[in-house]
């Protein structure tokens, strides 16, 4: 006899609120780790995506990143906000990197490794007292788009997404709050139930 195995529900992730990251990106005093954290929020980049960026990614005229070969190869498009662009600016005059933004120190022509990014996201979450890691400022970026009313199939091309169903998690964790939702019980104010 067979055993049939339950799928599991996935653990929701956490998600910070604006006020939340932007404390998060201030308290990474590292000006590398700082724009990392910067441009993984506003674009919607993984980790590796982020630490891969070259300086031709950047599309300054239309406000794109184009990512290269990401998860199972594939690469888009993802927006650049005018933010993280003066931001950039300023991190490419102070470091002056030759090919990827982020280079390693260690190794000529290669980019930092994707520990150090981790560690220093840590690190700056543990001290505002945050459960974060790197990838929480994708799905930050991915929920806070969709709280302020983009369009999900947008969304689905700027992540990188094959299925709308990976897209769509993200609805499960909007703020109720702000959405203008109400109960159909409390549609009809007069109504005296108790």
């Amino acid at each position: 006899m067979k055993i049939r195995h339950f799928k599991q529900d996935s653990p929701i992730p956490n998600i910070l609120s604006r006020e939340q990251v932007l404390s998060l990106i201030k308290e990474i005093k590292d000006p590398m780790y700082k724009m990392i954290a910067i441009l993984m929020y506003s674009a919607g980049l993984r980790v590796s995506e982020a630490v891969r960026l070259r300086i031709s990614d950047v599309r300054r005229s239309n406000l794109q990143l184009y990512i290269h070969n990401s998860k199972r190869g594939k690469s888009r498009y993802s927006i650049l906000s005018k933010n993280a662009l003066a931001c950039l600016e300023k991190y490419y005059r102070m470091y002056k990197p030759k090919n990827y933004f982020f280079e390693s120190p260690a190794l000529q022509d290669f980019h930092i490794a994707v520990e150090s990014v981790k560690k220093h996201i840590k690190l700056a979450a543990m001290k505002i007292g945050v459960d974060c890691t790197p990838h929480t400022l994708r799905h930050c970026f991915a929920t806070h788009l969709l709280e302020s009313g983009a369009n999900i199939l947008y969304l689905k091309t700027l992540m990188g997404h094959s299925s709308i169903k990976t897209t769509a998690q993200y609805v499960h964790l909007l703020n109720l709050s702000g959405m203008n939702v109400v109960s159909p019980l409390d549609m009809d104010v007069g109504v005296v139930l108790w």
